[in-house]
């Protein structure tokens, strides 16, 4: 893995968390307060040992939160974000819905495209991945 400047390590952080295979929406953010903020669940030794501790948190989770290859995946997909002129906003950003913010199951990270606003008196939202597979094509 490069050399990572401060905000180019949370961004990091923030997608690895949104990656974290068996983790939805609700967990995810349960699992930032657990550990006091997103950076210290993938930086904190101690938090790994601490959440080897709690219920649901088996081997393969840990593994994908204290390995590597998270942060790879998580340092390619900011890459890819980067060459797609696309923006981030993080659930805790303020920049982040005010409606989705009081959703229990909003995303924890958003993928924006262009200078959209995203908090009109009245929208309409069109929810879809990134990547579909064959099947959704």
């Amino acid at each position: 893995m490069k050399e990572m400047e401060g905000e180019e390590r949370r961004w990091i952080h923030r997608i690895a968390l949104a990656m974290l295979k068996g983790i939805g929406p609700v967990n995810a953010r349960n699992l930032v307060a657990y550990c006091g903020g997103v950076d210290a669940l993938f930086t904190d030794p101690k938090v790994g040992k601490a959440l080897a501790k709690v219920p649901g948190i088996g081997p393969k989770l840990l593994s994908e939160i204290t390995g590597k290859s998270t942060l790879l995946r998580a340092e390619r997909e900011l890459d890819w974000v980067r060459k797609q002129g696309l923006r981030m906003l993080f659930y805790q950003d303020a920049g982040y819905p005010r409606r989705l913010k009081h959703a229990v199951d909003a995303p924890v990270l958003l993928y924006v495209k262009g200078n959209a606003d995203l908090d009109p008196e009245r929208s309409v939202a069109i929810v879809g991945t990134r990547r579909p597979t064959e099947h959704g094509r």
